[in-house]
């Protein structure tokens, strides 16, 4: 609501700056955004979801890594392809994105390329190729409502609390704000056009606190030219 309103904002003050009209025809507040912490599973959370993964086989070991290492959205690891990965060079390039049950391009209209970390490499490495999507169901792609079934079965397995299916992305991003990537590598990462988006995953207190140890530290450095 809030990006709604300042995108209607900005066109009635182009409007005026136009002299398309003469002044603003509605009066409205853009609310203050709140903002809410991203919903992640910790570390023995992710443990477990990968041992329920193991157990139920390895399709599901490469859906739950795609999105705890690679960071795609649910449409993305449904639409992956063998010919976006590139295990020699470590990377995949997002191409595609299942939306509505149709492949269509990735959400921003661009590819962008993603490391691959040695477990999701292994993994994808071990992993047979029997069609074209690397989880290829008879030569096509699964629905969305087939991975939303894997991941209510994993976490139920795992004796997890689900939060949906979008909680792989979210876990992943948490995992780099987490361990010292900050808000540019969790947007490059997640393929983030907006930092404003990434920093959601950077948990406030610890960032404040890494910048007063940083400024501590600057402020010993000066003090010694004093």
């Amino acid at each position: 609501m809030c990006e709604v309103l300042k995108t209607l904002r900005w066109v009635f003050n182009r409007a005026i700056a136009e002299n398309e009209i003469k002044s603003t025809p509605v009066d409205f507040e853009i609310p203050r955004r709140k903002r809410k912490p991203a919903i992640a599973y910790d570390d023995q959370e992710q443990v477990a979801l990968l041992a329920a993964a193991q157990a139920m086989g390895p399709m599901f070991v490469v859906a739950v890594l795609l999105g705890l290492d690679g960071g795609l959205r649910r449409g993305e690891i449904l639409a992956l392809k063998w010919t976006d990965v590139d295990l020699k060079r470590g990377l995949m390039t997002i191409r595609h994105n299942l939306v509505r049950n149709k492949v269509d391009l990735p959400k921003g209209r661009t590819e962008d390329e993603v490391g691959l970390t040695m477990r999701l490499t292994e993994t994808l490495r071990g992993f047979p190729a029997s069609g074209p999507f690397v989880l290829d169901n008879r030569g096509s792609h699964f629905r969305e409502h087939n991975i939303k079934s894997w991941m209510e079965a994993l976490v139920k397995r795992a004796g997890l609390s689900w939060r949906g299916t979008h909680v792989l992305r979210k876990s992943c991003g948490t995992r780099i704000a987490e361990g010292g990537g900050g808000v540019a590598a969790v947007a490059s990462h997640l393929r983030h056009k907006d930092l404003q988006t990434a920093s959601d995953y950077v948990d406030r207190r610890r960032g404040s606190a890494g910048a007063i140890h940083a400024l501590e530290t600057s402020g010993r450095r000066t003090s010694e030219y004093s």
